[in-house]
């Protein structure tokens, strides 16, 4: 069964990928996934990382594609990868399909890899039955089977980061070396795929604090509401045996955790780096010049001549940033970007900069309405 739906889930990423012309972001990675392997250079498309695209444009290298790269020296100061990947299509008019398609299949394996992820972590917590259930979900998500057959990085980034998830959640169980390094190994590449999987080295932490401190939380607050009514705790403990889920083995001390948490997150951080090729790795913070006002100090309507650094002078700038020198201007650019107010549409009325409760609103109305149609 599980072999039919990955075929149908392939088949159908397959034809849209060949069937559908290529949308305004692809054009950009395109020709960043391309300068990666051609130049070397990971400046261009900084505000998501590598890994996705150089895998998508991989094969497209056979073909031995003419790019024009001129004006790329202001990729730091300006976005040029959608023009550069308007040229692109022009210089390839009769192949550009083929470089599309080539480069989304390429991608389906990722999307491949987060149904079996589903699967197994959802057989592991209840069942063969809840793992088909799961697998069938993610083959038939409308969101996975648009971005799936895209060389953009949210299907790629979803994947890994559930694969990342799932080993952690080993990992909590067990607290097992080689669970430890699947998980910093998966994080690492989720973390090539998508900015935003940065939250994890704030989460994964404060997951394994609530793993750590909940059992003695649990015994304190039984402790205190039987008020001498209820069991010796050894007397509760073996009459309520360990449930499904994070439940496991007696967890190792927790020294031994903590070291191998930061194995995890420091096999994850060494392989952001390898994936950039060490570029830039940790240069000192005051070093920077960054477009964003929150990192660089100033407004984000300045000019790039003007763009600052708000750590220069202080005891932070000698600081080495422990990522690559374009992973951190990625985040800069993307903050910039968030800045810079856009327009926007909600129930009949456009507005310059939003409104504070628009993905609340979306939450709690659009998706169940959308859900119903």
């Amino acid at each position: 069964m599980c072999a039919a739906l990955l075929a149908v889930h392939i088949g159908l990423l397959a034809w849209s990928a060949a069937r559908h012309s290529p949308t305004f972001d692809e054009t950009g990675f395109m020709v960043a996934g391309l300068s990666h392997w051609m130049l070397g250079r990971f400046d261009l498309y900084p505000v998501n990382p590598p890994l996705v695209r150089m895998v998508a444009t991989a094969p497209v290298l056979a073909f031995r594609p003419e790019v024009d790269w001129s004006g790329y020296e202001h990729a730091q100061q300006t976005r040029p990868e959608y023009w550069i990947g308007w040229n692109f299509q022009l210089l390839h008019k009769d192949r550009a399909v083929l470089f599309f398609t080539l480069a989304r299949w390429a991608c389906i394996p990722f999307s491949v890899l987060g149904a079996w992820i589903c699967f197994r972590w959802a057989r592991d917590l209840y069942g063969p039955w809840a793992g088909l259930i799961a697998m069938t979900l993610w083959c038939f998500c409308p969101s996975i089977l648009a971005h799936g057959a895209l060389i953009s990085a949210d299907a790629g980034a979803a994947a890994l980061g559930v694969a990342a998830g799932y080993y952690y959640w080993r990992w909590l169980k067990h607290a097992a070396w080689h669970w430890a390094l699947l998980a910093g190994l998966t994080l690492g590449l989720a973390l090539l795929a998508k900015l935003t999987l940065l939250v994890v080295f704030g989460l994964w932490p404060a997951l394994w604090l609530a793993r750590i401190a909940g059992p003695g939380l649990a015994r304190l607050v039984r402790h205190r509401g039987c008020r001498g009514r209820c069991l010796p705790l050894a007397a509760i403990a073996q009459s309520h045996p360990p449930c499904h889920g994070l439940a496991g083995p007696a967890p190792s001390p927790w020294r031994g955790q903590i070291a191998q948490l930061l194995v995890i997150l420091t096999v994850a951080i060494v392989l952001i780096n390898a994936g950039y090729g060490f570029e830039g790795s940790f240069q000192p913070l005051g070093k920077y010049r960054f477009a964003s006002s929150l990192l660089g100090g100033g407004d984000s309507h300045t000019a790039p001549a003007e763009w600052g650094n708000r750590f220069a002078g202080s005891w932070l700038a000698h600081v080495p940033v422990p990522l690559p020198e374009n992973y951190l201007r990625g985040i800069d650019r993307q903050r910039r970007d968030f800045e810079m107010k856009m327009w926007s549409y909600l129930r009949g009325e456009w507005r310059f900069g939003g409104w504070w409760y628009y993905y609340l609103y979306g939450l709690l109305v659009k998706e169940p309405l959308g859900a119903m149609a």
